[in-house]
C-alpha cells in the first residue's frame, strides 16, 4: 500500500499540491475530511477529481482536521491511497426506514470484505464503498 497527505488552508492553499503527487492515477481511493464548506465546493472536488483521476472519494465535514502532529480548523485534510492488492468498489443501497439497520445494505448482493458504509445527510440512500 502507498499512501500521501496533503492539506489544505487559506493561508498556504494546497500543501503539498495535490497534482504534485506521484500516486496520481494509480490512487484507488481519497480520503477528505475538513470543514463542511470547503469540502463541498466544485473547486476542491475538481481538483482533487483532476489529481486522482481513478480514485474514489469518500469524505465528511469535521469538528477539526488531524494530519501527523497537528490538528487545525477550516482546513482540509487529504489521504490518497494506492493499494498493492485488491480493489475499491462502490455501491448504493436503499434503507427503507430510519428502524433497518444501515449495515445491511453493506450486504446486500456483493460480498465485501471490508464494507463502509455511510450516508448522505437528508438522504435515503446508503452509499457502501470497500475493499473487496
Amino acid at each position: 500500500m502507498k499512501a500521501e497527505q496533503c492539506q489544505w488552508s487559506a493561508a498556504s492553499g494546497w500543501n503539498p499540491q495535490p497534482c504534485s503527487s506521484t500516486l496520481g492515477v494509480s490512487a484507488q481511493l481519497v480520503l477528505l475530511f475538513g470543514d463542511a464548506k470547503l469540502v463541498s465546493t466544485e473547486q476542491c472536488v475538481a481538483q482533487i477529481r483532476q489529481a486522482f483521476p481513478k480514485a474514489h472519494l469518500f469524505g465528511c465535514s469535521t469538528g477539526g482536521e488531524i494530519q501527523g502532529s497537528r490538528v487545525s480548523d477550516g482546513s482540509l485534510a487529504l489521504t490518497a491511497i494506492a493499494f498493492d492488492h485488491g480493489r475499491v468498489a462502490t455501491a448504493r443501497a436503499r434503507i427503507e426506514g430510519v428502524g433497518r439497520s444501515s449495515a445491511r445494505a453493506g450486504y446486500r448482493g456483493c460480498p465485501l470484505r471490508s464494507p463502509l458504509i455511510t450516508r448522505a445527510p437528508g438522504s435515503q440512500h446508503a452509499d457502501r464503498r470497500a475493499q473487496v
